[in-house]
């Protein structure tokens, strides 16, 4: 495990590790279908909210995928929307409680539930029952680019460069957030799909575990108190330089 505390350089070879960063991301707009045009004028644009120290505005709340992945997890926590058997229940797409739109709404109590319920059934997330509606699986897992996945990269860059300037900034070792990485240079291309298989196994247990943390104290909360609350939570992927760096340019 390689723990990263890494102390503030300012040279002018860290242009071309920007470079790669700034590369990097506008492959990934290109493969989402945005023209050369779009992406110079975001970039204008989020260059002139930095400089004007006017910030992009985030969305309160979970969104896309955070918010796909918690209205699955909640279908499969709430004893409201669970069978005798622990199942989820089929239930309607929208209306009051118990429905997908109302499990939204618990989630994020903001306009367009039902417009998100839609969504999540157009993305195959949510599968029709007879007359109501079952979650297809309880994890959120999207096989194409859609903007809930844009919405997803957005925030994973957002908050890793924060947590980055955080705990580079921070005086205190004890406030240092979580941030680390395995990585070898010279790994078998054999035994690629083991390690595949292996860090996919492991990240679900870890996911798993903090996931739980994260929800038991959610619901102590909700019970106890009105009290200020904030997001907070752990991201994580692994990857194979080879791999991936060949599927982002295919």
């Amino acid at each position: 495990m390689k723990d990263i505390h890494v102390k503030r350089v300012l040279s002018a070879s860290n242009g071309s590790y920007y470079g790669e960063i700034l590369t990097s991301l506008f492959e990934f707009m290109m493969l989402e279908g945005s023209s050369r045009s779009q992406i110079e004028r975001v970039s204008k644009d989020a260059l002139r909210s930095v400089s004007s120290g006017q910030a992009y505005r985030k969305q309160n709340g979970p969104v896309g995928i955070a918010l796909a992945a918690q209205v699955l997890d909640g279908w499969h926590r709430n004893r409201r929307y669970l069978d005798r058997d622990a199942n989820p229940r089929a239930i309607p797409l929208l209306g009051k409680a118990p429905s997908v739109e109302a499990l939204i709404r618990s989630e994020r109590r903001t306009a367009g539930a039902a417009e998100d319920a839609k969504k999540l059934v157009s993305l195959g997330l949510v599968i029709k029952s007879g007359k109501y509606y079952l979650p297809a699986s309880r994890v959120a897992s999207i096989r194409t680019l859609h903007p809930f996945v844009v919405s997803y990269v957005a925030r994973l860059l957002q908050r890793a460069l924060s947590t980055v300037q955080f705990n580079v900034t921070s005086r205190s070792t004890s406030r240092r957030w979580l941030e680390g990485f395995a990585e070898v240079p010279d790994l078998p291309s054999r035994d690629v799909a083991a390690f595949r298989s292996f860090s996919r196994e492991q990240g679900w247990v870890f996911l798993a575990t903090i996931n739980e943390w994260l929800e038991t104290r959610r619901r102590e909360t909700k019970r106890t108190t009105r009290g200020s609350a904030v997001s907070a939570g752990v991201q994580l992927f692994a990857w194979s330089d080879k791999e991936c760096r060949r599927s982002s340019r295919s």
